[in-house]
């Protein structure tokens, strides 16, 4: 197991630059490469390395989309919480 510091999340053409690094998990179990990242409640896996932490910007990227881009009455609590958590710690989103 390694631990290390996310500053910023790329897909789609944006970047997510936050304020504070996050702490990211990478694991390998039997050739299958594991990302976390426990803050946001993000997983990716995949037997090729790069592909699971590609996956992993992806899960960022869904999840704004999905959670933190949506009207709170249409959100459960836990996902309030998260979306306020994210969107804290996102300093800018940025064309690339």
């Amino acid at each position: 197991m390694r631990t290390f510091k996310i500053s910023q999340f790329e897909w789609e053409g944006k970047r997510y630059v936050l304020k504070e690094p996050v702490e990211a998990i990478e694991e390998n179990y039997n050739d299958l490469w594991v990302y976390k990242v426990n803050q946001y409640e993000l997983h990716s896996f995949s037997h090729d390395k790069e592909e699971a932490y590609a996956e992993l910007h992806e899960e960022f990227y869904l999840t704004y989309k999905v959670i933190c881009l949506e009207d709170d009455e249409n959100l459960t609590p836990e996902a309030i919480k998260l979306k306020n958590k994210m969107l804290a710690n996102i300093e800018r989103v940025e064309e690339v």
